[in-house]
């Protein structure tokens, strides 16, 4: 006489597709015979235990036979169902950076079945954006996303193996910024003049709001990477260009140019309209403003000087009487 346990079910041990018997848990729950010398074995492990059987995923049916000395037999059956019940795990192997200035981002993923019940292949996904609604289950590991507003979003994909299995979603979050940073311009003014060779400061910021301020900085005509405060260029008379490039974190960069004007003017002196500074003697002049008395005037110059050249002056004297003075 022989009794087989009932049908049992078992999960998969952690990590592998399959369940290992512990003890006699699988063994007959009672084997007896009239005459001594009877024998007991089954059909998995030809063993009269299955403690240490290692029962695959799926459905396996045991078959317990006892044989007497007179080889009489009787048999019985029963069913080890090992269920896989481990989820798979996955990562994103490409996100956008963060912050990013793309509204089409690009993702991509990796899942591994732990237990290698269902083939890396055979995984199906679902994702969803901004808590929305889980996309249908498929096979694609990628995915572009599409016309993205400013601002924060959190992207999630899940993964489900042929058991049913569904894994804790991977979630990512990440700032979109697709605006550049604001810049303003004080000094110099646009359209404003200013002084040939005078020190004027300038004075300029720039902000980003969203994703934040990377790098700023100014040029002018003979200078790059100026900050703000520092003196632009009035070494040559016209028009000159105050240029500042301003990128925040996103990647986006934002340009203003400014344009600007250096003069220079001419003070004759005197009640003839020559001489120096007002009241002196000495000009610059090769011939007088009429008017004089300081007053500011445009006139052609007849000579052009160069800084640094040596310039030979010539002079008459006259006397009292308007008698000239020979030179000796």
């Amino acid at each position: 006489m022989i009794t087989c346990p009932g049908n049992q079910s078992r999960s998969t041990d952690p990590g592998v597709c399959d369940y290992t018997a512990v003890g006699g848990e699988f063994d007959p729950m009672s084997f007896s015979d009239n005459c001594p010398g009877a024998t007991i074995s089954n059909d998995y492990n030809a063993s009269s235990t299955l403690a240490g059987a290692v029962f695959p995923k799926g459905k396996t049916t045991v078959t317990w036979t006892a044989t007497d000395a007179s080889a009489n037999t009787t048999s019985c059956n029963f069913d080890v169902t090992v269920n896989d019940v481990e989820p798979p795990t996955m990562a994103f192997t490409t996100t956008p950076p963060e912050p990013d200035n793309d509204a089409t981002p690009y993702f991509e993923w990796l899942a591994t079945d732990n237990n290698g019940c269902t083939a890396p292949a055979d995984l199906v996904y679902s994702n969803r954006l901004d808590g929305g609604t889980w996309s249908a289950w498929s096979l694609s590991t990628s995915i572009t996303l599409n016309s993205l507003t400013e601002g924060t979003h959190t992207f999630e994909v899940r993964v489900k193996d042929e058991a049913g299995n569904i894994g804790d979603p991977v979630i990512y979050t990440w700032l979109v910024d697709l605006s550049g940073p604001e810049i303003t311009i004080t000094v110099p003014e646009d359209g404003a003049e200013y002084a040939l060779n005078d020190t004027v400061n300038s004075d300029w910021i720039a902000v980003d709001a969203l994703s934040g301020l990377d790098t700023a900085s100014a040029s002018d005509d003979v200078s790059t990477e100026m900050a703000s405060g520092e003196p632009f260029y009035t070494g040559a008379p016209g028009l000159h260009n105050f240029t500042v490039t301003a990128t925040d974190l996103a990647g986006n960069t934002t340009t203003e140019t400014i344009t600007y004007r250096v003069v220079y003017t001419v003070l004759p002196g005197g009640a003839a309209g020559g001489g120096g500074a007002e009241g002196e003697g000495g000009t610059f002049l090769d011939k007088s403003i009429a008017g004089g008395g300081g007053a500011v005037g445009i006139t052609t110059l007849e000579a052009v000087y160069t800084v640094g050249d040596v310039i030979r002056a010539s002079f008459s004297l006259t006397d009292a009487e308007g008698n000239n003075i020979p030179e000796e």
